[in-house]
C-alpha cells in the first residue's frame, strides 16, 4: 500500500512538473484536470469550474462541500452536483470555501451587479420557472450560470424589494422565526425562482425569475454559496 502511494505521489510530481500549473496535492485529491477552467477542492476531491468576470474570478458552480450545517435544496435527502448544497447564512463562513477562495463581500457582489441586465445575463439558460408570464431563464452571458436552488429561509417569504430594505435597515430580519413546516414551505416556493448567495455582511445577493420577485432572508436562512478567488 505504501509503495502504491509513493508511486502515485511520484507520478503526480512528474506530471505537475510537466504541466507547471497543477500542484501535487490537487492531483492526488482530484486527479488530472484542466487548471485553466477548473480548480480542485482538496477537502473532498470535488472539481469546480470557474469564470473570470472583469477583474474577478468566480466559481461557476454552487458549492457542494458537505459542511456539518449544510442541507440539500428542495427538501431532498440527497444533493446533486447541479444545485450544490445550502449553507447557514449566519454559520462559520470561514469554513465554507476551499483554500484560496472566500465568501464574497458586498463590494464583490456590487461589482457583479453592475453588469448590464445582471438579473438576466448572470442566469443559466435552463431550470428557471416562469413568473407572472415572464420567462425565467437567462442567457448566461458571463458564464456565472446562476441556478434557482431556492432558500431554506427560516422565516416568512416576503416579496418586494422596498419591504426587504426596510427590514434590513431596522435589523428586523435578524428577529424572524418560523416553524419547520413554514420554513419548508418557503423553500418549496423559492426553488425554481430564487438563486440566493451568502455575503460576508449577512445580506444575501439574489438573482430571481423576475426583478419583482424579491425574497427577504432571516439571519439563519440556508442558501447557496459561490466563492470568489481570494
Amino acid at each position: 500500500m505504501r509503495n502504491r502511494l509513493l508511486a502515485l505521489v511520484c507520478a503526480a510530481f512528474l506530471f505537475s512538473c510537466e504541466r507547471g500549473d497543477i500542484e501535487v496535492a490537487d492531483l492526488i485529491a482530484c486527479g488530472e484536470f484542466d487548471a485553466s477552467t477548473h480548480f480542485c477542492d482538496r477537502r473532498d476531491g470535488e472539481l469546480y469550474k470557474f469564470v473570470r468576470i472583469g477583474n474577478q474570478t468566480w466559481m461557476a458552480e454552487n458549492l457542494r462541500y458537505e459542511h456539518q450545517t449544510s442541507r440539500c435544496p428542495d427538501n431532498k435527502q440527497e444533493c446533486n452536483d447541479i444545485y450544490g448544497r445550502l449553507y447557514l447564512n449566519n454559520g462559520k463562513l470561514n469554513e465554507y470555501c476551499p483554500k484560496g477562495w472566500k465568501i464574497p463581500g458586498p463590494e464583490d457582489w456590487e461589482e457583479l451587479e453592475e453588469r448590464e441586465d445582471y438579473n438576466y445575463t448572470l442566469k443559466a439558460g435552463y431550470d428557471w420557472l416562469e413568473y407572472e408570464g415572464q420567462v425565467g431563464n437567462g442567457d448566461d452571458n458571463y458564464g456565472f450560470s446562476a441556478l434557482p436552488a431556492g432558500a431554506y429561509m427560516v422565516g416568512y417569504a416576503k416579496w418586494g424589494k422596498e419591504y426587504c430594505e426596510v427590514l434590513y435597515e431596522d435589523n428586523k430580519f435578524f428577529e424572524w422565526g418560523a416553524s419547520k413546516e413554514e420554513s419548508e414551505i418557503s423553500l418549496n416556493r423559492s426553488f425554481g425562482h430564487v438563486a440566493a448567495f451568502i455575503s460576508s455582511d449577512g445580506r444575501p445577493f439574489q438573482i430571481t425569475s423576475n426583478l419583482d420577485f424579491i425574497a427577504c432572508f432571516a439571519e439563519n436562512s440556508s442558501i447557496s454559496v459561490r466563492c470568489i478567488k481570494d
